[in-house]
């Protein structure tokens, strides 16, 4: 069965690194509200925090104060094309988040197979 993965939380602990993925194969289920909110809550927490927007629709990432004039250059779609280094996507929130946008052209990347097996 396939399972819809929209965002995975990364949060470290101590020494180690937690990676939580908010999925479900069905749509409209809360998984964007879900995650938004735990990685709230981690970061409310002291943690340390990683929201990555793995939905074409960009819902997660329309939640944050960001600037958008870099959205189409500066996302987890670079990532999955091999085009930037995750480490060169990542974006600090004022909350104290660290996010990785998503954008429309993922859809696209994901149904023409553009995307290679990273992340």
């Amino acid at each position: 069965m396939l399972y819809r993965m929209t965002h995975l939380i990364y949060h470290v602990t101590l020494s180690k690194m937690i990676e939580l993925a908010v999925a479900n194969q069905k749509g409209g289920v809360a998984k964007t509200t879900t995650a938004v909110n735990l990685a709230d809550g981690l970061v409310k927490k002291g943690k340390k925090t990683l929201l990555v927007d793995l939905d074409s629709q960009a819902n997660a990432t329309e939640n944050f104060p960001i600037d958008m004039s870099d959205l189409h250059t500066r996302g987890i779609y670079e990532v999955l094309t091999q085009q930037k280094r995750m480490s060169e996507v990542i974006r600090s929130v004022p909350s104290g988040l660290d996010l990785v946008t998503s954008h429309i052209k993922l859809a696209k990347a994901m149904t023409s197979r553009q995307c290679k097996s990273t992340v």
